[in-house]
């Protein structure tokens, strides 16, 4: 069964799936109130959680649809071992990042060794083919270049006496760290279910005139299938689509 969080009268479905089982088997709508990860300063195009009329997460418990529940109070005493959990997540995450740099950097440097490799290899057959022509030359030419390989080879390789290196691979800074922005929240173990039918600090639409007459409205006209969001910018209660 689907759950739909509540607080002080506004309900919230924060899955992904939920929603889309919610438009598509069952015709209720709701819109989209949250800020979408890659675009949190706009509000043109909007994400989870969706927000439900009343009326929509009304018809839903009737139906059996939904469980309503309520939301988590933030507690006080919870902050501390909240921010120890993130900051050890953080830091696994960081180790993870480093390990992952270094191996990709020595990869890359390896690569390099067998390319000098290669080269010094080149350069010695060519040597000893052209050593029959001039001996003396080919010795000069021999010199300067296993000078010039063994300069890029100090490059490829960089001592490992360098301040914070292992292997000969400098650690990733801590500025180059990668912050995972967390895109859903575990719902508590327990969540304390929400009677729509009495009237409290979460559900405060229970026995008002305004609500019962907008409610049956709206049940009636969902159970001769149209489909309804709310018409608040256009100065009603429904908008209806056939």
């Amino acid at each position: 069964m689907l759950v739909v969080e509540v607080a002080n009268g506004r309900s919230l479905v924060w899955g992904a799936e939920a929603v889309q089982a919610l438009r598509e088997r069952l015709g209720v709508g709701g819109r989209t109130v949250g800020a979408l990860p890659r675009g949190p300063r706009q509000n043109s195009r909007l994400g989870l959680p969706l927000l439900l009329m009343p009326e929509e997460a009304r018809l839903l418990a009737e139906i059996g649809a939904v469980t309503l529940v309520s939301a988590p109070r933030p507690d006080p005493r919870h902050h501390s071992p909240a921010l120890a959990s993130f900051k050890r997540q953080q830091e696994q995450s960081f180790q993870e990042q480093s390990a992952l740099a270094a191996e990709a950097r020595e990869t890359r440097r390896q690569e390099l060794l067998e390319k000098i490799a290669e080269g010094q290899a080149a350069k010695k057959q060519k040597l000893e083919q052209g050593s029959g022509t001039g001996g003396s030359q080919a010795a000069e030419e021999n010199e300067t270049s296993d000078g010039q390989t063994s300069g890029e080879q100090e490059e490829a390789a960089p001592s490992s006496s360098q301040p914070g290196s292992s292997n000969g691979v400098t650690p990733l800074p801590r500025s180059a760290l990668l912050v995972q922005l967390a895109t859903a929240r575990p719902r508590p173990v327990k969540a304390r279910p929400l009677d729509w039918r009495v009237q409290s600090k979460d559900w405060p639409h229970a026995g008002r005139p305004a609500h019962e007459l907008r409610y049956s409205i709206y049940r009636d006209l969902w159970e001769r299938g149209f489909f309804l969001s709310a018409a608040g910018k256009f100065g009603g209660d429904f908008l209806v689509y056939p």
